[in-house]
Order: C-alpha cells, then sequence, then structure tokens
C-alpha cells in the first residue's frame, strides 16, 4: 500500500492486529524511521554505488538465509545479478538501503 504524504503512518495488520509500517511514497528521499521496539534506522534507496556493498553483504549470508531469499542455491552474487538490484529505476522496482 502506497501513501502520498510524508508523514509516517502506522496500520494493523489484517489478521495478527499487529502495528506495521507503510511504505510512503518517496523514492529519493533519505528518511529516518523508528520501529515499534524503538530502534531508529535511516533508508534510501538504493543507488548503483551500491552494488560491491551488496555483494559483501551477499557473502556474509548463510546457506540458508540465501535458500530462503531465493528459494534456491546461489553460490555467489554475479556482478551482474548484484548490478540488477542495485539499479532499481523507482518505478517498476524499488530497493531501499538501510
Amino acid at each position: 500500500m502506497f501513501e502520498t504524504n510524508d508523514t509516517p503512518a502506522r496500520a494493523q495488520a489484517p489478521s495478527m492486529g499487529c502495528p506495521v509500517f507503510v511504505l510512503r511514497r518517496q523514492i529519493g528521499a533519505v528518511r529516518s524511521i523508528t520501529l515499534p521496539d524503538g530502534l531508529d534506522l535511516v533508508t534510501r534507496p538504493i543507488a548503483p554505488a551500491d552494488s560491491c556493498a551488496l555483494q559483501r553483504l551477499y557473502g556474509r549470508l548463510s546457506a540458508r538465509t540465501i535458500y530462503f531469499r531465493f528459494l534456491a542455491v546461489v553460490p555467489v552474487l554475479t556482478d551482474e545479478r548484484a548490478r540488477y538490484f542495485a539499479h532499481a529505476d523507482g518505478v517498476d522496482r524499488v530497493a531501499l538501503a538501510v
């Protein structure tokens, strides 16, 4: 669900009654959000320069985490795939860096 204003929003998860955060459409903006447990996070849209960081992160993930992410055994995040993930256009594909 996308909203058009700039203020943080909370909604209730339909089946659990737990608070969830609604992503506001703010492509191109750096945002600070506070999670329900009080943890503050700074998010921004992913950038092409982040492809190397994605590969470094991937190298630290467990095989189980990789499998749950891709639903397949993916031994390495190739340069091509890292570039694909880091080049989100903000329209058809959106990705945030935290």
